[in-house]
């Protein structure tokens, strides 16, 4: 499954390691400053769960499931082939 990843974390430490807790869930691309696309089996709440201990409760983040056919948008080329090569 493709979802998009977004955060907005205060602390650059913490920041640091909620994407590397976020890489160790499956093959990921960084597609924005603050947000990138995560290839997983793992279903929406199972990804919650596992990355929402790393949060602060003035911060956020949002997983959204991502059909790869039904994208539209202005990203890196190289965003562009990851999303190719994980439909």
């Amino acid at each position: 499954m493709l979802y998009l990843i977004s955060y907005n974390i205060n602390d650059n430490s913490r920041e640091s390691a909620f994407v590397d807790a976020l890489k160790r869930e499956g093959d990921t691309t960084q597609v924005l400053p603050k947000a990138y696309f995560l290839s997983s089996e793992k279903k929406e709440n199972e990804l919650f769960n596992s990355l929402e201990g790393l949060i602060q409760p003035s911060e956020q983040f949002l997983i959204v499931y991502a059909d790869p056919k039904r994208l539209a948008g202005w990203v890196p080329s190289k965003s562009v082939d990851w999303v190719n090569q994980h439909s």
